[in-house]
């Protein structure tokens, strides 16, 4: 074995095993400083559930990827701004803040990655047919908005077991897949190091080897939007082009979606865009009365299919790829607006299934 196949191996292995001693040794912390998630109108669990995963997720990429790479400008700058994420979810996650705090943090982290590393989405891809669409300088703006929209999305998709961590899941595989059509993989051993320190947490999440589950919190889920965000700007924009722009948009199409269907939805009721409700995908599974293990297969067996729909329009051209994007934007913008609709196609889907 190389050199480079035993650090990677190593660097996994080692990601795997601290995400693990991590959940172990925070769990009973979490529950004696009552950093834990209380049910409530909108959180439907039983009991106080410790609100760790996020920190083994954090802890578990960050050790092996600092021991055993090379870390480049830009992904040292990505944690490093990740951490003022993370930290501001931890304290979210313990005493509750703002909307606007938190915003602010998220801009400010942006901006400092921007500046710090020159990356941005300068480039849209040939959306439309008639080239290239090139944002100049508005492209930073365009970045810090695409950026908190991500972070908030995975935010706010994280309202069932195993959800958040299997699309992020979906959304590292559609890198790799989109990558291998252009014949380069890039930050490869980087993602599959964060997906190992994700599965310790997921397999708990879950309820796998122990009933006593724990939960990502906000200092997880947003960091895993921001990482997720900056790892396909950084893939899709010159001098890389190793995802075309619109491919992105399949690797995280349940997310984008579903959020910015809902914040439309709320729009169109007058009510701010970051209020609470339960029109999120998940939750018309669960008003439904549809299990939530079968609504999360049935979820991410969406994901995928939407993943593996977008790699059969990379062969074509980007603005057929777009247009099909966004018929499915459509269709699930019509179904969401209709939901009693919804709740009848899913009952019906679920049932023809079992």
């Amino acid at each position: 074995m190389s050199d480079i196949s035993y650090g990677f191996t190593l660097a996994c292995l080692m990601a795997l095993v601290i995400s693990v001693l991590v959940i172990i040794i925070c769990r009973p912390l979490a529950v004696k400083f009552n950093l834990v998630d209380e049910p409530n109108s909108r959180k439907l669990h039983n009991g106080s559930i410790p609100l760790i995963g996020g920190v083994a997720v954090f802890i578990g990429t960050i050790v092996p990827l600092v021991l055993f790479f090379n870390l480049s400008e830009k992904v040292f700058y990505l944690f490093a701004t990740g951490s003022f994420i993370f930290l501001m979810g931890m304290v979210d996650d313990h005493t509750g803040l703002g909307v606007r705090l938190r915003l602010f943090v998220q801009v400010m982290a942006s901006v400092i990655m921007i500046k710090s590393t020159g990356l941005y989405v300068e480039n849209l891809g040939d959306l439309f047919g008639w080239g290239d669409i090139h944002l100049g300088q508005w492209g930073m703006v365009f970045t810090v908005v695409a950026i908190i929209g991500l972070v908030n999305a995975y935010n706010m998709i994280d309202g069932m077991d195993g959800l958040l961590a299997t699309l992020v899941f979906v959304a590292l595989a559609g890198a790799v897949l989109f990558q291998i059509s252009s014949g380069q993989i890039l930050l490869a051993e980087q993602m599959a190091v964060l997906g190992a320190a994700i599965l310790p947490y997921l397999c708990v999440n879950l309820g796998f080897f122990t009933k006593r589950k724990v939960f990502i919190g906000d200092a997880g889920s947003m960091l895993l939007g921001y990482i997720l965000a900056w790892f396909f700007i950084y893939l899709s924009q010159s001098p890389i082009e190793a995802i075309k722009p619109v491919s992105v948009l399949w690797c995280l199409a349940v997310p984008i979606v579903d959020t910015v269907v809902v914040m439309g939805r709320r729009i169109l009721k007058k009510k701010s865009i970051f209020a609470a409700d339960r029109a999120h995908l998940h939750h018309l599974f669960q008003l439904a009365k549809v299990s939530d293990r079968k609504a999360l297969l049935t979820i991410d067996a969406l994901a995928v299919s939407l993943l593996l729909l977008g790699v059969v329009m990379s062969f074509y051209s980007e603005r057929y790829s777009f247009v099909a994007f966004l018929i499915f934007f459509c269709f699930y913008a019509y179904w969401v607006l209709h939901p009693w609709q919804l709740h009848k196609l899913i009952k019906q889907f679920v049932e023809e299934r079992e």
